[in-house]
């Protein structure tokens, strides 16, 4: 009985937690997540890096809108809100803002690769150069 408790606790934490994750719409893919995502569902393949990163190797069919561009809010609110957004940058961090972004404009369904380029490169899946 003693450890009941305990197991429900974290069991509820689970739920809890997944919960609150898709109700934010955001779903944060791991790098082979996200390359199966994209592959079963097809979207917009979104490089969130600078040009100079972007040269430097990319993943396959992305297109590039800088984040620290001046006009980045204005051409992500220009796309597609009825398609899936799948959004990365170098190590996660502008992704990660960007995806916020995109929920507050009422993307549909949105993925972030967690851990960026970096964590894709990881993983030993394709680059583009």
């Amino acid at each position: 009985m003693r450890y009941l408790i305990p197991f429900f606790t974290i069991i509820s934490l689970f739920v809890l937690q997944s919960c609150s994750e898709s109700a934010t719409g955001i779903q944060n893919d791991s790098a082979t997540e996200f390359q199966q995502n994209m592959q079963s569902n097809k979207g917009l393949l979104i490089d969130l890096r600078t040009p100079e990163e972007y040269v430097e190797g990319h993943i396959k069919g992305s297109a590039t809108i800088n984040f620290y561009d001046a006009s980045f809010e204005s051409k992500l609110n220009g796309l597609d809100r009825n398609k899936v957004l799948y959004l990365y940058c170098a190590s996660g961090g502008r992704s990660s803002k960007a995806s916020k972004m995109a929920h507050s404009m009422e993307f549909k369904e949105i993925h972030n690769l967690i851990g960026g380029f970096y964590a894709w490169e990881d993983a030993g899946l394709p680059v583009q150069r």
